[in-house]
């Protein structure tokens, strides 16, 4: 097996070297082009300009396509509603970030294309009153960009280290499959939940890297259910992440996905061929995503230790609110009982979490980005020799050297 799993990473890492040098952009101050663009958030209003995130659809500048990028209307005089733009903007490019400047005269609307998700979005609107339940359930259920959550969510979500929650990922993506095949007999089950998930990612959420790799690894785990072959997790993961990086290679610098990335890696190298209770499990799955995030994160922002006893402890609540989610989207939320029980099981979790978000702390660290690569690999080659309790030294070296890097730093 560990020929197989030396195999898979052998071909992933070609590919991070492929995507690596067909994603490099060079740096240009000013190009001017026609694009095509699908608006991500909501419009950020200031003095002189208007800002929000868009993915690029379509360019004169082949080299763009797919990206995302910062689009910064000059005095809008007026902003359009649709999510979809074509605008003629000056393209400024600086360490591989994209900087779109045009003039509010430039900026036309285009048809939609995710009607349906616009048209389901519309009527969970309608259904939930308060604006920060239907902040959140928009967030869970349609994967709605984070700058668009009211201050407030946003404040108590990250300070508690559960921001990941609103965040459309694998847990999303696996709660969607077990909701199908749950519902029918096991003969027919995995197809029928390999097609709500394909569904579900497809036409209702964003295409973002965490969404695109669980369904990859969703798939390869029905097509061994079905061809009645041993699923090998870490063998699906570093498979789906040599496709995404060889057919979408500017992956290869989304935070995104690397933060996906080695979540799932070290929570499959954490509990890897470890037989643990259902509660211990969740434990351990807790303390390996957290400890597979924490330095990326350290890198750019603060990390809060607090969500190592909050995923755990809370799971329950959460489970209860996804599945009620859920429930409600796929009745097209025509099911009053399913919605009275999302709101309640959100209100629930919103309330503990805006009282334990008072006693946060929030942790930050003196590293960088290489230096977090750097930490991450060389855990995961630990974690993945190591046995039983033994697993716990990376996990524990790591943090501790987020902890004290500063003080090391400063000593030597």
């Amino acid at each position: 097996m560990r020929a197989v799993h030396l195999i898979h990473l052998l071909i992933f890492l070609v590919a991070l070297g492929i995507a690596y040098y067909r994603a490099k952009l060079p740096d240009f101050t000013e190009y001017l082009v026609y694009l095509k663009l699908e608006r991500l958030s909501q419009w950020e209003l200031e003095e002189s300009y208007a800002s929000t995130s868009v993915k690029i659809e379509e360019s004169e500048l082949e080299e763009l396509k797919g990206r995302r990028a910062t689009l910064i209307v000059r005095k809008p005089y007026y902003l359009p509603d649709s999510d979809r733009l074509e605008v003629l903007a000056t393209v400024k490019v600086m360490n591989n970030r994209i900087l779109l400047i045009s003039p509010w005269y430039e900026v036309e609307e285009l048809p939609p294309k995710a009607v349906l998700r616009k048209r389901l979005m519309k009527k969970l609107e309608e259904e939930i009153e308060e604006p920060y339940l239907r902040a959140i359930a928009l967030a869970f259920i349609f994967g709605e960009e984070r700058k668009d959550l009211p201050l407030e969510v946003e404040k108590v979500f990250l300070k508690t280290g559960l921001i990941h929650v609103l965040v459309v990922s694998g847990l999303h993506v696996g709660l969607v499959f077990l909701f199908f095949y749950k519902l029918f007999p096991r003969v027919v089950s995995p197809y029928v939940g390999a097609l709500g998930v394909l569904f579900y990612s497809i036409f209702l959420v964003p295409h973002n890297p965490p969404v695109i790799r669980a369904t990859l690894m969703l798939l390869l785990y029905v097509l061994s259910l079905v061809l009645y072959r041993r699923y090998c997790s870490l063998c699906a993961l570093f498979f789906s992440g040599t496709l995404m990086l060889l057919f979408i290679p500017h992956f290869v610098f989304s935070y995104s996905f690397w933060l996906s990335f080695f979540a799932v890696l070290y929570i499959i190298l954490t509990i890897r061929e470890w037989e643990l209770n259902n509660a211990l499990k969740t434990v351990f799955v807790s303390f390996g995503a957290f400890t597979g995030v924490s330095p990326l994160l350290a890198s750019f922002t603060f990390i809060y230790p607090i969500s190592l006893i909050l995923s755990p402890l809370l799971s329950p609540l959460i489970l209860a609110y996804a599945f009620f989610a859920f429930l409600s989207l796929f009745t097209l939320f025509e099911l009053p009982l399913s919605l009275v029980f999302m709101t309640l099981t959100g209100e629930f979790l919103f309330r503990i979490l805006e009282f334990l978000s008072d006693f946060s702390l929030g942790i930050t660290a003196d590293i960088t980005p290489k230096e977090a690569f750097l930490i991450l690999s060389l855990g995961a080659i630990a974690l993945y020799f190591l046995k039983g309790f033994y697993r716990l030294t990376p996990l524990v070296g790591i943090n501790l050297y987020l902890l004290l890097g500063n003080i090391i730093k400063t000593t030597f």
